[in-house]
């Protein structure tokens, strides 16, 4: 019960900031309140997956991964997007918004349609060997690919700190 509560109260933390920001954003209608609630339910979907993966529900992997993964690689575009709303005043924000997230779009899609295409036992498979033991050695076939879209993702994310810290 503790390590539940533990998990998920990040999750809340983040969608009470985020819904507290809303009547804000409705009064004022400020690009940077939008984007900071845009960035806070990202968050709280990034701490779902966390909940999701630490407390074992594996029938819901399948969904919380393919967020998970999307969110994780937008988390950061959007803080620096956030950065920009505050700091400048550009007329393309929503622009650089929507081209800071295609990685993170392309990224879930092909790991939300290659969990489509696994049976139930590739997908167990996956989840407990690659997932919680980290291991690939035993993976075959879809499961196989799914690991290297992990991979993908983990490259991309790399790539993604840089560019934000540098920004």
């Amino acid at each position: 019960m503790f390590s539940f509560i533990i998990t998920i109260l990040p999750m809340f933390v983040c969608l009470f900031w985020g819904i507290a920001i809303i009547p804000a954003l409705c009064t004022e209608r400020k690009k940077h309140h939008a984007v900071l609630t845009i960035f806070l339910a990202t968050v709280s979907l990034l701490y779902f997956g966390h909940c999701i993966y630490f407390n074992h529900k594996n029938e819901l992997i399948p969904i919380s991964d393919s967020i998970y993964s999307f969110c994780n690689l937008a988390v950061y575009p959007l803080y620096l997007c956030y950065i920009k709303s505050i700091t400048t005043n550009s007329k393309k924000l929503w622009q650089t918004v929507f081209l800071h997230l295609i990685p993170s779009l392309f990224c879930s899609i092909c790991i939300l349609l290659t969990y489509i295409s696994m049976s139930p036992s590739e997908t167990n498979i996956f989840i407990n060997v690659f997932l919680y033991k980290g291991s690939i050695t035993e993976l075959s076939g879809k499961s196989l690919i799914m690991a290297y879209l992990h991979f993908i993702c983990r490259i991309v994310f790399a790539i993604q700190i840089p560019y934000v810290v540098i920004v």
